[in-house]
């Protein structure tokens, strides 16, 4: 229908032309198919332009971070590889550094950024074109042990006195990354976030989070995607409505007669449903553009002001309706987005490092001497254990003396992320137990205090059956013994 307009202007067949345009409702038909085209295209590329924005916004940071650590461990294997061969390792064609804020190249827009690192984070873990890749959290484990087992061949990037063995984690990623462009600031950090000494162990881990990052990030934004397709037919829907209303108009169809039928319809409809239209507004709007988790993430969820009954759900899919958690036991469990957006929802996942408090049972009998030395050695304990703890605040809260010993809250903050609650726990259970050996060791022994108790005689048979305490009127005996004080019985 757009090429009726420069089609009349050409000089063969104006007669054919002017028959057409002399019927009824040819030209506003073509209008009407030019105007419904132009919009339905107008209206993807709208929605198009909104979705890149959202997915901009939610996984801009998030997909950086996990870009520039996949590359660092590239650069990683690539230095082993390089220094093994005692050589330089060719550098590989079009890789110009980290991409983003700290890198030194840069694409048109964050949107094309986005696509390059999505792009690169599909697939498996790759190590580079020397070493195989890793389609597996077991083959990841492979690799990256083979790996740090090379770098420890560095002795000028190992730690002295540490055991086990251990490197630099700043060093490491310098050398790795050599004569080219210096790393981001933040990257050795955010790479090897369990202290500045790297074991096997811390090694082996930060490996296996890249990995897991990589698969998250993934299914999140087709998940995402998947809304965007809801979107989009929806608005589709809605827009062809509006279309075929103006269509009919077009054919002089007397809208107004139906309108109180069609209009009688919808509101029946509506009643029946009930909030289930409300329900999908709010469920869409909440897991699309709120988007307070996203696949992967361990949440909790709770009514306002009250204790989280559901303290560690692992989002497994996000659904238009509603979102497939998976709990600690393992049990599957789907909950409406709709019933969650009016909950307090805490998650770990997007939370920082978390502070914990451990509470210890001190003697009151115990010297104060003692005490002092208990609370030294938990602070230089926390200090050697860097890969564990942060930091500690230790405080007395309570003194009860009727039970025997005092209360002294142990708070101390994990170098771990909040989501990782096996290593944070794991973690404070080594504490505790550090703490009931110190005690031991230290002679710090619980002394039960001093009890009152009663001792009665054995109840006496009456005439009437039955047995017989007290005297008439509910008066105690008053040859019962008063109370005695009895050592306490283990």
């Amino acid at each position: 229908p757009a090429a009726c307009g420069p089609c009349l202007t050409l000089p063969f067949d104006k007669h054919a032309w002017r028959l057409l345009f002399s019927l009824p409702l040819f030209l506003p038909m073509a209008l009407w198919l030019m105007a419904g085209g132009l919009s339905l295209v107008l209206l993807d590329a709208a929605v198009q332009l909104w979705q890149d924005q959202l997915t901009v916004h939610h996984y801009e940071n998030r997909s950086q971070n996990a870009y520039l650590q996949q590359q660092a461990l590239r650069k990683i294997a690539a230095a082993v590889r390089a220094a093994d061969r005692r050589q330089l390792a060719p550098r590989p064609a079009g890789d110009q550094g980290p991409v983003g804020r700290d890198g030194s190249a840069r694409w048109g827009n964050a949107m094309a950024v986005l696509q390059t690192q999505l792009e690169f984070l599909t697939g498996p873990l790759d190590f580079g074109s020397e070493m195989a890749e890793a389609a597996t959290i077991g083959q990841a484990r492979k690799r990256a042990d083979r790996l740090f087992r090379s770098i420890l061949r560095q002795l000028h990037l190992r730690v002295d006195g540490e055991s086990p063995l251990a490197v630099d984690r700043d060093a490491l990623v310098v050398w790795a990354y050599g004569s080219g462009p210096p790393p981001p600031p933040r990257l050795a950090s955010d790479l090897f976030p369990y202290g500045t000494a790297v074991d096997r162990e811390h090694f082996v881990k930060a490996v296996e989070r890249s990995y897991k990052e990589q698969r998250l990030i993934t299914a999140s934004v087709a998940s995402f995607d998947r809304l965007h397709g809801f979107l989009l037919r929806g608005l589709q829907v809605v827009w062809g409505v509006i279309l075929f209303t103006v269509l009919l108009m077009l054919w002089g169809i007397d809208l107004l007669a139906w309108l109180l039928p069609v209009g009688s319809t919808v509101l029946v409809i509506c009643t029946l449903a009930g909030g289930l239209t409300t329900d999908v507004i709010s469920s869409f709007f909440f897991a699309y553009v709120t988007r307070p988790y996203d696949i992967g993430d361990r949440v909790g969820i709770a009514t306002p002001g009250q204790t989280s009954a559901l303290h560690s759900l692992v989002v497994k899919e996000i659904y238009l309706l509603r979102t497939h958690f998976l709990t600690a036991n393992g049990e599957s469990m789907m909950i409406n987005n709709s019933t969650v957006k009016g909950m307090a929802l805490t998650n770990y996942a997007r939370s920082g490092k978390l502070t914990l408090q451990v509470t210890l049972m001190v003697p009151a009998a115990a010297p104060s001497a003692k005490i002092t030395e208990l609370t030294d050695a938990i602070s230089e304990y926390v200090a050697e254990k860097a890969s564990e703890w942060s930091a500690v605040t230790l405080m007395f809260g309570d003194a009860l003396l009727d039970k025997g010993h005092l209360v002294l809250n142990i708070w101390p903050t994990s170098v771990f992320k909040a989501h990782e609650v096996v290593s944070i726990y794991a973690a404070k259970s080594r504490l505790l137990r550090f703490c009931h050996a110190y005690m031991q060791l230290a002679n710090i022994e619980y002394i039960a205090p001093v009890q009152p108790y009663r001792e009665s005689p054995p109840p006496t048979a009456v005439p009437g059956g039955g047995e017989h305490e007290q005297h008439a009127g509910g008066q105690a005996d008053p040859a019962a013994p008063p109370f005695t004080a009895a050592r306490p019985r283990w």
